[in-house]
């Protein structure tokens, strides 16, 4: 009974489907005997037929087309029971639910229980830490930056920054979108963009072409961002052993997602290979292999050599802004994408998930976002100088003959070579500048009593 039911239904779609594409095909075979008929006798009657026939297939397969979306629209609406609970459920996952914070450490040594407690310790925490520490001067960041960026874009790179966001590039961007990914503020998921993609990435060109060039200024939503706090390593209790994840509406990601693509086919020719995060093409694997490579030649020549291991506390949430920006325009970036990352990062405000309630807001006045497809490539470039600048200094790193190494590094996880501890600690010398421009702490495990960083040897 069952099966010839199924059956039945089986016959009755495909026939409804042979008679939907019925007038289509009859067009079709009537369009080809015209074009045949047309070799042979070019009038304007048969001229006239062959326009009216496209016409008529261009018809139909708009009405195909339209048939389409209001069938995903229908299928939306018919799963509306179900998808009302993922629209409406709280802007984190399960996954980041599971560890909830039942107790967190104060700066006196308390340890406290209550939610008002634990999200009001946190959140003074990360009011501290995004605190900007002291106003700097352009030109004493310029003095320092300019002696050591000699590597610059190109203008056809310049150009290719500048140009306007296309429509084309925002529905890349939303094809390239993952699922089930946790939504910013307004709790609007990827999967909203993805019903009707050419129309929203017509929208976001408009609506950025406005933001970006026009009238340049995110909305107070837009530069809104919800922190979901990782653990990371060590005790729980501390809040800087957690790592922040920010959480922005979905048109400010697809934007840095378009900003990200574009700066990933020039940052090649600006970024020396010694630094091997986060850029197409590169891989963590070059350092630790060229590592053993050292490893191995010194072992060879008996020769005395040290590695540093450097340790950038919260690198990525306390890169200065001021400086991140003058190290694009030093690295000639052109003035509408440095514009459009200051209006990113301008007058931003966070406020942290904690145990599924949300804490007072607070002023992101420096870091990059974590989780934010842009972010790691401002910070790789925004470390170039100390590369450079340590690069610089061959005589301090380690000579194999025909190449010095001075130093490799994946973002914060950055290592020195040395020829030796005097070496090093001429290094470290170098670092302080850019330590205090970039207002970056950088903290060295000492080795009993000495001075000298953690080190390796050789």
């Amino acid at each position: 009974m069952i099966n010839n039911i199924r059956h039945q239904l089986k016959s009755l779609h495909d026939e409804t489907v042979q008679f939907q594409k019925r007038p289509l095909k009859q067009i079709t075979m009537k369009l080809a005997l015209l074009l045949r008929d047309y070799r042979h006798d070019q009038s304007e009657t048969l001229l006239a037929q062959i326009k009216f026939a496209q016409a008529a297939i261009q018809d139909i397969h708009q009405q195909q087309k339209e048939r389409q979306e209001d069938t995903a629209l229908q299928t939306h609406i018919t799963k509306a029971e179900r998808c009302s609970k993922y629209h409406l459920r709280p802007p984190t996952t399960p996954l980041l639910r599971k560890s909830p914070f039942k107790d967190i450490q104060t700066p006196t040594g308390e340890i406290v229980t209550s939610q008002v407690e634990i999200s009001n310790t946190l959140s003074d925490y990360y009011t501290a830490l995004y605190d900007q520490s002291e106003p700097l001067i352009d030109s004493d960041v310029e003095q320092y930056l300019k002696p050591l960026i000699k590597n610059k874009l190109s203008p056809t790179q310049k150009l290719f920054l500048a140009a306007p966001i296309l429509a084309r590039e925002f529905y890349d961007a939303i094809q390239h979108t993952k699922n089930d990914s946790t939504p910013g503020p307004n709790s609007l998921p990827y999967e909203i963009l993805k019903l009707f993609p050419s129309n929203w990435a017509k929208a976001f060109e408009l609506l950025f072409q406005y933001q970006l060039h026009s009238h340049p200024n995110l909305t107070p939503g837009q530069l809104t961002s919800l922190l979901v706090l990782l653990y990371k390593k060590s005790d729980r209790h501390l809040p800087q052993n957690y790592r922040p994840i920010s959480l922005l509406n979905i048109d400010v990601k697809i934007l840095t997602m378009v900003l990200a693509h574009r700066t990933q086919n020039v940052i090649q020719s600006i970024i020396h290979p010694d630094q091997q995060g986060f850029i197409r093409g590169r891989s963590i694997q070059t350092n630790l292999l060229r590592l053993e490579d050292l490893q191995h030649f010194m072992r060879q020549k008996s020769r005395q050599s040290v590695v540093a291991l450097l340790d950038f506390e919260k690198a990525f949430d306390r890169v200065n802004h001021k400086c991140l920006l003058t190290v694009l325009r030093c690295f000639d970036f052109p003035q509408t994408f440095i514009k459009a990352i200051s209006n990113i990062y301008s007058k931003r405000k966070g406020r942290l998930i904690v145990n599924g309630h949300l804490s007072k807001p607070f002023a992101i006045n420096r870091g990059v976002l974590q989780g934010d497809p842009l972010s790691p490539l401002l910070f790789v470039i925004a470390l170039e100088p100390m590369c450079i600048d340590i690069r610089r200094h061959p005589a301090y790193g380690i000579s194999t003959g025909t190449h010095t190494h001075t130093g490799s590094y994946y973002a914060d996880d950055s290592q020195l070579y040395a020829r030796d501890v005097p070496a090093l600690r001429r290094q470290m010398e170098l670092l302080n500048p850019f330590v205090k421009y970039l207002d970056s702490n950088l903290t060295l495990p000492k080795r009993n009593s000495s001075h000298t960083p953690h080190y390796q040897p050789i």
